[in-house]
Formats: C-alpha cells, structure tokens, sequence
C-alpha cells in the first residue's frame, strides 16, 4: 500500500490518500503536477512473486504497456477515461479521470432503500451504450470487470464505468503471469466462461458431460460481448432487489443435479419490478453464453421495448392502478423516498466538498510550488547579477589595459618621431657641412685657377723624349681633349673633328683627364674605408677641380695662336705611318702628380704659354674627317659622380 505524499513515475504524480484496497491492488487518489489536476491510480499486483527476473518483469511491463495504450485511446461519456500510463518494478498502474460521486454499491446492503426503477433503467441503458462502443472497436475491447464498485454515480443520474480492466485478447489478460485472484464477492457478477480458468478439471469435466458439442464450443471460447451483458445483468439485479445473485457455478452445478435454477426472478424477489424488465435481466443472466443476447445494443432495445411496454399496461389500467398506487404507498415511504433524496444531495455535497479540499490542496501545492520558483528566480537573478558586476569589471579591467597600451603605443610613437627628427637633423648638419665644403672648395678654385697646371708640365715631360725618339718625321699630334671620363672608360673626343694620328710603338700617350680619374679613382678605394662625411667632402673637392680644369682648358684652346706658333705649326714634318690600335691602346697611364703650388703671376703665364706652344706642336694637322662625326656628349657633374 502506498503511503500519502509518495511521489511516483519520476516525480510527477503525488499520493494523496487510498480509497480501496483489495488483493489485486489499490486505488488511490494523487495529484498530477504536470497537467495541475486530480487523477486516480489504479494499481496492479502481478504474481510474479518476489523472486522474478529481470526478463519477465521487463515482459508482463511490455504486455501491459500494450495493452494499456489501447485503453487511452477510448473516450465515450459514460467511460472513465485512461490518461496515462507507468510501471515500477512488478506494479503496474493506470492514471484514470478523477470521478467525483460514489458507486453503485451504495444500494446494495438489504436493509438500505432501493432506486427508483426508473432510475435504474437509465443507468443501464448509459452502461450498455459504454460498452456497445467498447465491443464495437477493432478489436473488440472486454471489460471483463462490470460489477456495482465499478460503476460511479455521478451529479444528474450520470454514471461513469470505470476502463481499468479492459482487455482486448491481444496477450496482456492471457499472460499467466498477470491473472489477477478475483475476491468471493466479484464471483457473483462473472459467467461462468469467465470462471472457467479458475475451475479445477474434475469441476471442467462434470460440466462438460453435460454439454453437446455445439455448447462445448461456445463455452470454450475467448470472452466476447456476452460475458460483459452477464456481468451487467446481475450488478443491476443487485442493485434492483437488494440480494446478492448466486454465482453461476453454483447455478450449473445445482443444474447438473436436476434441481431448479437457484437464481430467483426480479419480479419474485420484487413485486414492483415489471415481469417485462425482469424476464430482460434473467435471459442477459443465461448460464450457457449461447442464450444470452447477441450484443450490448440488441439488449438496449430489448430493454427499452420492455419498458415502453410497462408504461403502455400502466396507461391501460389508468387510475385504477394509479389509486391503488398512492394508497399503497404509506407515509413512511415517502419519508424513505424523501430520505433517499436527502442522502444523494448529502453524497452530492460530501464530493463536491472533497472535490473542494482537493482543490485547496493543490492550491496550496501551487503555491508552494510559485514560492519555490520565486525563490530560484531571485537566486537565479542574483547569480546573473554577480556575473554581469564581474563582466563588467573584467571589461573595465580590459579598457584600462587597452588604454595603457594606447598611451605606451602614443609614446613610443612620439619618441620615434623624436628619433626621425634628431636623424633628419643630423642628415641637415651634414648637408650644411657639405656645402659648407664646397664653397670653400669653390673660393679655393677661385683663388688657385692654375692648381693643376703640374698635370700639364708633367704632359709636356713625357712628350720631349717621345719628340727624340721619332727623329723629324715623328712628329706627334696629341689632342689633349680628345678622352674625356665616362662610365668608366676612355673615349675619343669629336670636337675637333679629327682623328688620333699614329704614334710610335714606344710612345706612351697620356692625357690629363685620365690621370685625374685615375687619381680620383685611386682615392675612392682608399676613401670608402673612412667615415662617409669625409668621403663625400673629398669627391665634391675632387669633381670641382676637374670641372674647373675642364673649363678652363676649353677656355685656353679657344685663344688664336700667335705667329711663332703658327710658324712653328707651318713647318712641321709629315706625320708616319700610324701605330696599330693596340699599341696605342697598351700605352700605360703614369701616375697623376700632386699639383704644385701656385707661384707668382709673371711664371704661371710663361708656363702657360710654353704649355700652349708644346700642344701646338704635336697637333696634327686638319685632315678632311671619313664621315659626320656623332655630337659630342657634354660632360656634366652626374656624369662623373657616376663613373666614381
């Protein structure tokens, strides 16, 4: 037995109290708090015994799940209806529709008033639609179970059968494992095809003697409509008479003896109870199934014909059976009828009482439930506030991070702006320090402009002896400004529009600008290794005297020659026959010597004026040119630049 406020099926259903008990099991009122309603739980006590596998726990389970999944199925207005079903371990249990009201078995005690018959008749004529719908359905559905406790009373003479007994012959009542042992009482509302399980063989067989074959048969058959209009049949002849009917075994074996049936009529047991309805009860009350009616609607119209046809003998007989009637009934019976009334409408009260403490209940059950949720929503709150103080704290954390990595990123930007303006101040001393430079180069070159006459005097060293050599046909016409520096290498000047005349083979030829580049180039190898403001300062004072020597040997061969020289040109010798390429191109370049320093102004225009009298010397004559020499390219500063 279940205790109260046990909680079942996960949870989810809750024992209020238990209002019967029985070897088959309980049923209990509980509370589901899923759909916030009453239920009724039927339980079901297998025979498993306390030793049962696993397996066979698992197997009357899934008998029973099948069987009761039909049952939520069924919805009719005078059937209890199936909501759900569970099992736990070896019980089973069908959560049933909450009935208030009270059964049938209220009228049975002898010594209580009867129904009125009409009453009765309406009754049963709602149970045999029930379960005409119930033997209508594919397959078929046996109540198997139709007797007074079944059978709820509710407000407006309805009544409600309850379903939990159903069987559809699909295994779930046929599984040995799950017979249920039915008490005395029930044995009195069952045919005898119902029993037959139950009956020892020697019984089966002193039965069976007294059957055909054709009635064999029939009795050996599954439960059908027939056995529930039995069941029916005798829970209104209790109802009805007061008395409880005799089983139907004892009924065949009293039978088998030659005696009567001991199962009196209504109509004997009752003198107000029409012969009409009588003979309807005791023919659906047959002990051999095939005498009994076909099925639940057939009786229903039996039924109702039979009472058409009391009521038209009543209207028959007119007053004279009513006048009777009246003086017949005495006050006391119309104290009982008026009592009978007064006790339903108290049992009307006492339910919707209960029905009334049960919704105060679960009232108060929700309440609780909405104090517990309350509860777990400010917990639930709190515990979202706490996170978001920590998020937001962790966010505060994280901008103050980002914003000191903006001001240390800011900093180190500033600092290497601080860097780029010190380097481009630095890169603007050195540039003032180079212009500086080469204007003090310029004002020297300005102030020196014979600084590189040493490389003429040089020049005119090396051609006296090349004049002695080549006798007085070896003239020797060097054009000093024919090979100027570019990319490095030596090319012939076309300004004067002239060829190089041959030279002897031991003749070295030396032009001034090839010592310098050769100076110059010199001083680069050795220039790279010292610190590069000094290199520069050194290429600008070596790229300014060139260009001034440049300039100012153009401005020299521009003057007219006076007249010794052009005697001097006049009288030369016939130039040789010209050296090979090679021999002119072998011709070693001596090394530049280091300018003189400059002397009074007297000597420096005497020098010059011999210089200028040597290179006429050795200047060949103007020969008609081979072809259209190409421009000359003007050297500039870049130009040299890029050769060092």
């Amino acid at each position: 037995m279940l205790a109260a406020n046990q909680i079942l099926h996960k949870g989810r259903y809750r024992i209020i109290n238990s209002f019967g008990q029985d070897e088959t099991g309980g049923m209990y009122e509980a509370y589901d708090t899923v759909s916030d309603t009453n239920v009724v739980l039927r339980e079901s006590v297998g025979k498993l015994g306390k030793v049962a596998t696993s397996t066979q726990i698992e197997a009357v389970n899934a008998a029973f799940a099948g069987a009761a999944k039909a049952l939520t199925e069924i919805t009719h207005e005078s059937l209890v209806s199936v909501h759900d079903y569970f099992s736990e371990i070896d019980r089973q249990y069908l959560v049933l529709e909450a009935v208030t009201g009270y059964d049938l078995s209220k009228f049975l005690p002898p010594e209580d008033p009867r129904p009125l018959l009409h009453d009765v008749l309406s009754w049963a004529d709602q149970v045999l639609s029930a379960l005409h719908y119930l033997h209508r359905l594919s397959p078929p559905a046996i109540h198997r179970d139709v007797r007074p406790e079944n059978i709820k009373l509710t407000s407006g003479l309805k009544v409600k059968l309850l379903t939990e007994r159903l069987s559809t012959n699909q295994g779930f009542d046929s599984n040995p494992s799950f017979t249920h042992t039915i008490g005395s009482a029930a044995f009195s509302y069952r045919p005898l095809e119902q029993l037959w399980s139950e009956l020892d063989p020697a019984s089966q067989r002193v039965i069976l003697n007294s059957y055909d074959e054709k009635s064999t048969g029939v009795l050996l058959r599954p439960l059908d409509a027939r056995s529930d209009l039995y069941s029916l049949a005798a829970t209104f002849y209790n109802v009805l008479s007061g008395a409880v009917p005799c089983d139907a075994l004892e009924r065949s074996i009293a039978i088998l003896d030659g005696k009567p049936d001991p199962l009196q009529k209504l109509s004997d047991l009752d003198a107000s109870i029409p012969p009409e309805i009588s003979d309807v009860f005791m023919g659906a009350m047959a002990i051999r199934r095939e005498n009994r009616f076909d099925s639940a609607v057939l009786m229903r119209q039996v039924l109702t014909t039979s009472s058409v046809r009391v009521a038209e003998r009543k209207a028959e007989q007119g007053v004279a059976t009513e006048k009777p009637q009246a003086e017949v009934e005495s006050p006391d019976a119309r104290l009982e009828r008026e009592r009978l009334k007064a006790d339903e409408r108290q049992h009307e009260i006492e339910a919707e009482q209960a029905a009334l403490d049960a919704e105060r209940q679960r009232i108060e059950q929700r309440r609780s439930e909405l104090d517990a949720e309350r509860e777990r929503q400010i917990a639930e709150r709190d515990r979202l506030e706490r996170e978001a103080q920590e998020a937001r704290m962790r966010a505060e954390d994280e901008q103050k991070r980002l914003e000191e990595e903006r001001l240390e990123a800011e900093a180190e930007r500033r600092r290497e702006e601080e860097r780029q303006e010190e380097m481009l101040a630095e890169q603007n001393r050195i540039e003032a320090e180079a212009k500086k430079e080469m204007q003090l180069a310029e004002q020297h070159s300005v102030n020196n402009p014979f600084a590189s006459e040493a490389s003429d005097d040089d020049v005119l060293l090396e051609l006296e002896p090349m004049q002695a050599k080549s006798g007085a046909a070896g003239n020797i016409s060097v054009q000093l400004d024919d090979v100027f520096i570019e990319d490095g290498t030596a090319e012939r000047s076309t300004e004067e529009d002239a060829a190089v005349q041959p030279v002897a083979a031991d003749a070295t030829t030396l032009h001034a600008e090839d010592a310098i580049f050769s100076d110059h180039k010199a001083a680069s190898t050795f220039n790279w290794r010292v610190p590069a403001v000094a290199g520069a300062g050194l290429l600008l004072l070596v790229i300014l005297a060139v260009s001034w020597k440049y300039i100012f040997t153009e401005s020299t061969e521009t003057k007219q020659p006076s007249a010794a020289e052009q005697t001097f040109t006049q009288t030369a010798p016939e130039p040789q026959t010209p050296a090979p390429d090679n021999q002119l191109n072998a011709v070693q370049e001596p090394p530049v010597a280091s300018d003189p320093p400059a002397t009074d102004q007297p000597q420096t225009t005497e020098r010059q004026n011999q210089i200028q009298i040597a290179r006429e010397k050795v200047k060949k004559p103007a020969a008609p040119p081979a072809k259209t020499p190409a421009p000359k390219k003007k050297l500039t500063v870049d130009d040299l630049i890029n050769d060092n």
